[in-house]
């Protein structure tokens, strides 16, 4: 058994082959947690003649990890995968499920939607444009905007990045004392209109935050994707 938070070239492609392996078996989609430059992952893996056959990765946000894995075909049922989770930290996890896991055997916590919105999609807000101002400027990965109103006072702020042709937005945050008074609908409105013509956004939203994917919604962004996740 290796414990480790390097991700080799080696160790990237026995993970890419063993999860090809599981999602043909399984006829599954599944992505495990791993990558190349990341440095909170933790990687536990179980090999046989120097071939991976079982391996589990965790981020832990500190009052809870985050894991997934695999187990190759041929060796489920043999109680490997359960001696990899006991090197696990113990606190809270959660976790997504391949096809091969039963749901009704696991308990449900939240869910994560991938949004989308094209521009055929998109519903322009109504507001005064002269009682706010949006502020732009560059941060490493991408680009940042702080909403203004009329005073100077910040309201609130969002990034994003370019990942192909399409704009990823993240770490939308609105100030507390301003929040239910459909800022963030005008921050997303302002920003749109700042980013290129004929360009798709996306987004990630947990289910717990209900006013935030109703807003998202409101604006004409789309479900796409939906992550489900389970307690350990």
């Amino acid at each position: 058994m290796v414990i480790t938070k390097k991700l080799n070239k080696h160790l990237t492609e026995q993970i890419s082959k063993l999860t090809a392996i599981c999602n043909i078996y399984d006829n599954d989609n599944y992505k495990p947690i791993y990558e190349k430059k990341a440095t909170d992952i933790t990687y536990i893996s179980e090999y046989v003649n120097k071939e991976l056959i079982s391996f589990l990765s965790y981020i832990n946000y500190g009052d809870y990890i985050e894991i997934s894995g695999l187990t190759h075909p041929e060796y489920r049922g043999h109680g490997i995968f359960k001696r990899l989770m006991s090197h696990l930290p113990k606190t809270d996890a959660i976790y997504t499920l391949g096809k091969s896991m039963d749901a009704s055997r696991h308990n449900y916590v939240w869910s994560e939607y991938l949004l989308r919105l094209t521009p055929e999609n998109y519903i322009s807000q109504k507001y005064n444009p002269d009682d706010y101002r949006i502020k732009a400027h560059h941060v490493e990965f991408g680009s940042a905007y702080t909403l203004f109103n009329a005073d100077g006072k910040e309201l609130g702020h969002l990034n994003t990045y370019m990942q192909s042709s399409i704009i990823n937005i993240w770490d939308v945050y609105i100030k507390e004392e301003y929040r239910h008074q459909g800022l963030c609908r005008i921050l997303l409105d302002m920003c749109y209109k700042n980013f290129p013509e004929h360009r798709s956004v996306i987004l990630h939203v947990n289910s717990v935050n209900v006013y935030a994917f109703k807003a998202y919604k409101s604006f004409g962004f789309k479900v796409r994707e939906e992550i489900r996740y389970y307690a350990l």
